[in-house]
């Protein structure tokens, strides 16, 4: 009797280490080896097509913006000008503005980029006008040719909601658009800025985008 329960605890007991083992290799061989690793950055840091999408913005262009803020039926105009520039190689393109929003000198940076790793548009965006941060991230759908991207925004009441809708209606004009979300998903109009690129920046955007 002893001997039978000694040979059947042998038994479970190899084949336990032997499933153990076999577990640990395949564990082993789902882990990716240091040159596999050391690619998958190479190409993680490589700019791709959609980077080659937001080149086209490079280049200096007319704005004219539709403030909503005070009165949504009839919105203030007003003027200002921006300037597209690529950064980090191609893989961001920095956006500097210089103009007038209610009555007031507007400022603003933006930088948009591609993360590949998430695998969407992402955005930061200040200006004059605030101490905190717009972040957004977002996709781009080339059949609508709209970029819609949603994310927070810093505010005295701490954070906001919003969205953005980018139309491209060529590679020389496209309209802006910023809404505030409330937190029962109801939004409000607050920007519309119609870019229009500046005569003669043309070659720019394809030099841009080739590159």
């Amino acid at each position: 009797m002893r001997s039978t329960l000694h040979t059947v605890l042998t038994v479970v007991l190899g084949l336990s280490m032997a499933f153990a083992a076999t577990a640990q290799e395949e564990k082993k061989s789902e882990q990716p080896d240091a040159s596999t690793i050391e690619q998958q950055w190479v190409e993680y840091g490589r700019p791709g097509r959609e980077h080659q999408e937001l080149a086209r913005l490079v280049g200096d262009w007319k704005a004219e913006i539709k403030s909503y803020y005070g009165n949504p039926s009839e919105p203030k105009v007003s003027e200002g000008t921006a300037k597209f520039r690529k950064m980090m190689g191609g893989r961001f393109v920095r956006q500097n503005f210089d103009g007038e929003v209610e009555g007031q000198p507007f400022q603003g940076m933006g930088i948009t980029g591609y993360d590949k790793g998430t695998k969407a548009f992402v955005s930061v965006w200040i200006d004059n006008l605030g101490t905190g941060m717009i972040r957004t991230e977002g996709q781009y759908d080339p059949k609508t040719h709209e970029m819609v991207e949603t994310g927070v925004s810093s505010s005295p009441n701490g954070e906001e909601k919003v969205r953005m809708v980018t139309r491209y209606e060529s590679d020389d004009k496209f309209t802006f658009t910023l809404f505030m979300v409330s937190n029962d998903g109801q939004e409000t109009k607050a920007m519309d800025i119609v870019y229009t690129r500046v005569p003669g920046e043309e070659k720019k955007a394809k030099k841009a985008k080739a590159e």
